[in-house]
């Protein structure tokens, strides 16, 4: 497996930036009337003007093009450049992808990868990249850093929540990604929100 550090990818000359409050800058439209709507996130997905992003554990799948990083893809960018065949299960593509909402009028969509590895060894422009070290690198948009964020923390939800906590039978992924229902007991169960502040001094 191949997982990138704050070293593993240099800053792209000439694109140096600020990256100050990386995260504070969330321009996504929630739609969460759409959550539910399996026709509306069907023709969302089909247009080529929306964006996925692949989460895998705790690190996105970047695509390197020299130093410079790249997380957002269409749907036919992922079949042109090779991790559509794994990634995208398309006879249950909605039962497997996150709804992130919208940008301007971009749908905006997370995949949760179950295995990457083998793939990532023979695929050498593809890897594995912490969060944390894209932002403080300035090798991603800072328009982009809320929503892979936001993909990072549900998708690791979704990972570490398979089960129900009233009766121990596996969960499903609904409501676009944003709960897990059990289909057992009935209990549905949603990602845990922290509050944060942060302070300048």
């Amino acid at each position: 497996m191949k997982d990138a550090g704050a070293g593993s990818l240099k800053q792209a000359p000439g694109e140096g930036r600020d990256v100050g409050f990386a995260f504070a800058y969330d321009a996504i439209d929630r739609a969460a009337h759409l959550r539910e709507n399996a026709d509306v996130l069907a023709l969302m997905l089909a247009d080529e003007s929306s964006r996925l992003c692949l989460v895998h554990k705790d690190s996105l799948l970047v695509h390197r093009n020299e130093d410079k990083a790249r997380a957002l893809f269409s749907m036919s960018e992922l079949r042109t450049l090779g991790p559509h065949a794994f990634a995208i299960n398309e006879s249950a593509s909605l039962c497997d992808l996150i709804f992130l909402g919208r940008r301007e009028s971009a749908a905006l969509f997370c995949v949760v990868l179950n295995s990457a590895d083998e793939w990532l060894a023979s695929n050498s422009e593809w890897m594995l990249a912490d969060l944390r070290a894209l932002a403080t690198g300035g090798l991603l948009a800072q328009d982009d850093l809320a929503a892979m964020a936001s993909a990072k923390s549900l998708a690791q939800w979704h990972q570490s929540h398979g089960v129900c906590a009233h009766c121990g039978a596996r969960t499903q992924m609904t409501c676009a990604g944003w709960r897990r229902d059990c289909p057992a007991c009935g209990k549905s169960h949603f990602p845990r929100t922290d509050p944060v502040v942060s302070m300048m001094v």
